[in-house]
């Protein structure tokens, strides 16, 4: 193994145990946050603790990987003497009863004991691990573990039975006292360094900004895998417990191993995706298993496709949001069992069309690059073809189930308003793909296709339009009358500005642009058959045959659809760059300019 594997071997590791110790504080914190600690007191000190235990898990959460092993060290060795100090307790508690007189038994009758030799093997195993685990290997400290262990162990052999009542309590009194100094120390460390780390984060956040510090802290604790770790492991436990019950319920409180048939996996899987969304942590651990999902399902597509432009990374972290949004706006966590089950079914189904539509978005502009190249190799085309075929015959079936099998409600009006929008959208990437291909194969120009292009698109674009109006009144409909809430009030106030007033005012602004052009291309005069062969020349920026041609004030011929596309972005010559037309501020004549032989052309009102 070369040393830059071997590197990364361990950084590897490193990376896995720093998300392993973060996973217990999100259980601390889910318990918390549903009021599941156990703690008695039904008073303020229940708040007070519940507050404490949460700032305890969150503070801890954030620790640094090198603090953090340090904290679980010091709770690992806390466990260890405890477990230690129970069985010097039980072992004690079994000698005193084998002994009847007031001293102890010889040393002979302790060492055919087979429980004393157990115990002495047991705490040579618990102090091995408590030296390793708290890094007192080949010291004294070590040695001092080991003796405090072992002393209730020793004084059976020739104390008095007062000496080994004692014992009991100076064992424990000896591994607490290094608990307890390396508890003092730790927190001295953790206060000394929390002193110089706050300055330092202020100064991050001012000179990098607040954004560049959340992503840098959401990468640095791992926040996506821990969350991962936590639902799936926190799935795992609940199911061997349903599947326990299940067995203990069928057979008569006897556990017996058996296979569940269909029904009760089925019943054991709706219990645990009810249970795996009762809470904002768990909500947050299954979008980051969706977001794992949906980013190795976008490799897939990226190498079907044989894409390479980003958008399918993104997938994963558009589906995680999306599922958490509307978890949040719907009150997933807050609803019953029974209508949570129902809550969640009809999320996916929206996230699911989502994902349709973010699909078509990376299968579109795929097909548009493969139809204008004029070398065609259908073997390219058949990938983008296949998965648009997919995402709208699949959903189109879907549809067709809901509305077969479900009542009529507005979650079934919205998610078929926002599948048909999808319909639209594909059918119109098939005949943009449809006319492009067409034209590849044509050896001639084909003047009208950027029209009939338009037509497409516009029809396409205003059919979206007015399906959001409608969803927007659609929501606006449960907001008042079903489920209101701030979080929907915010995502109906984000559609209306995003998808119905931008998209708007831009399709607006494009018809403007479009419609001026036209106008301008209009006023230009038409080459004639006798212009065309006398000047025996191409346009000037598709460099095609010149079939037809209009002619600007200065003297220059272009395809009047390669100049309309032109007159979109600048109203200048693309030959000599000068300005094609007036406009209604004030110019300067052509004399004070000191060239004479500009030609301004007048187009008069474009309203």
């Amino acid at each position: 193994m070369s040393e830059g594997q071997e590197v990364s071997w361990q950084s590897r590791v490193r990376a896995i145990f720093d998300v392993v110790f973060r996973v217990p504080s999100i259980y601390v914190m889910d318990c918390v946050m549903k009021d599941q600690l156990p703690i008695p007191w039904d008073t303020e000190a229940h708040t007070v603790w519940r507050i404490t235990g949460f700032l305890v898990a969150v503070g801890i959460f954030v620790l640094t990987p090198d603090v953090l092993f340090r904290v679980y060290s010091f709770i690992g060795g806390a466990l260890i003497v405890l477990i230690v100090y129970w069985w010097n307790r039980f072992y004690i508690a079994h000698y005193l009863q084998q002994t009847s007189s007031e001293d102890a038994q010889t040393s002979i009758s302790v060492f055919e004991d087979r429980l004393f030799i157990y115990g002495i093997v047991f705490i040579a195993v618990m102090t091995v691990l408590y030296i390793f685990m708290r890094g007192y290997a080949h010291t004294l400290i070590g040695n001092y573990i080991l003796l405090s262990f072992i002393i209730p162990q020793l004084a059976v052999l020739t104390m008095p039975r007062w000496v080994i009542e004692m014992s009991l309590q100076a064992s424990l009194v000896l591994s607490h006292g290094e608990l307890v100094t390396c508890a003092v120390i730790n927190a001295v460390y953790i206060l000394y360094l929390s002193r110089f780390l706050v300055p330092v984060v202020f100064q991050l956040i001012r000179t990098y900004g607040i954004q560049a510090f959340v992503e840098s802290t959401w990468i640095r604790l791992h926040i996506p895998d821990v969350l991962r770790v936590f639902w799936l492991t926190r799935l795992a436990v609940q199911a061997v417990a349903l599947v326990y019950f299940v067995t203990i319920e069928e057979n008569d409180n006897r556990f017996v191993w058996f296979v569940p048939d269909s029904a009760e996996l089925w019943e054991i899987l709706k219990d645990l995706l009810v249970t795996g969304c009762d809470s904002t942590l768990t909500i947050s651990g299954m979008s980051a298993v969706i977001a794992i999902v949906m980013h190795n399902v976008g490799l897939l597509l990226q190498r079907f496709l044989d894409a390479e432009d980003t958008e399918e990374k993104r997938i994963g972290t558009v589906s995680a949001v999306l599922f958490f949004i509307l978890a949040v706006q719907t009150g997933l966590t807050g609803l019953e069992q029974k209508k949570r089950l129902v809550r969640l079914g009809r999320n996916m189904g929206l996230l699911t069309t989502a994902i349709f539509h973010f699909i078509h978005n990376m299968v579109h502009p795929r097909l548009m690059t493969l139809s204008a190249q004029h070398t065609i190799d259908m073997r390219r085309h058949y990938p983008p073809l296949t998965v648009s075929a997919f995402i709208f015959f699949v959903p189109f079936y879907l549809i067709y189930l809901l509305w077969s099998n479900s009542n009529f409600s507005t979650w079934l009006l919205a998610v078929t308003v926002f599948t048909v929008e999808l319909l639209v959208k594909i059918l119109a990437t098939w005949l943009q793909y449809a006319l492009l291909m067409i034209d590849a194969r044509r050896e001639q120009y084909w003047e009208k296709l950027d029209d009939y292009l338009y037509y497409i698109k516009s029809t396409a674009n205003s059919i979206e339009f007015v399906f959001g109006i409608f969803l927007f009144l659609n929501g606006s409909y449960v907001f008042f009358f079903e489920s209101g809430g701030t979080i929907r009030a915010v995502m109906m106030c984000m559609h209306a500005y995003f998808n119905i007033w931008v998209q708007g005012k831009e399709g607006w602004k494009t018809f403007m642009m479009r419609r001026t052009a036209v106008k301008k291309i209009n006023a230009l005069p038409e080459a004639t058959a006798a212009d065309l062969t006398r000047l025996n020349d191409v346009c000037a920026i598709c460099y095609q045959e010149l079939a037809s041609a209009r002619i600007t004030p200065c003297k220059h011929y272009f395809h009047a659809m390669c100049l309309r596309k032109w007159l979109y972005v600048q109203d200048h010559c693309p030959m000599c760059h000068r300005k094609l037309y007036q406009t209604d501020e004030p110019q300067p004549s052509s004399e004070e300019e000191g060239n004479p032989d500009v030609l301004d052309f007048e187009m008069g009102d474009d309203d």
